[in-house]
C-alpha cells in the first residue's frame, strides 16, 4: 500500500470543465514529488461551491490502483 499527500486548489470554473465530462482525471504532484493522474469522480464528494481546496491523502494497493481518498486538512 502507498499513500500519497495531495494539496489541491481547483476553483470551481476549473472543475466544471471536469464536472461536464471534458477531462476525467486529474494530474496531481505529490508532497514527495510524484506525478498522480487520478480520476476526477474520486474528488466528488470533496466538491463545494468554492471548487475542491485542501490537503488530501490518496491511499493505493500494492498495483498503484486507488483505494481510498480523504480530505485530512482544508
Amino acid at each position: 500500500m502507498a499513500s500519497y499527500i495531495i494539496d489541491l486548489n481547483i476553483p470551481a470554473h476549473e472543475w466544471l470543465r471536469l464536472y461536464r465530462g471534458q477531462a476525467t482525471h486529474l494530474h496531481c504532484v505529490a508532497r514527495s514529488g510524484q506525478s498522480i493522474r487520478i480520476a476526477a469522480r474520486h474528488f466528488q464528494p470533496h466538491v463545494t461551491h468554492n471548487g475542491i481546496n485542501g490537503v488530501f491523502r490518496l491511499e493505493t494497493d500494492q498495483n498503484h490502483r486507488f483505494m481510498s481518498l480523504n480530505k485530512i486538512s482544508g
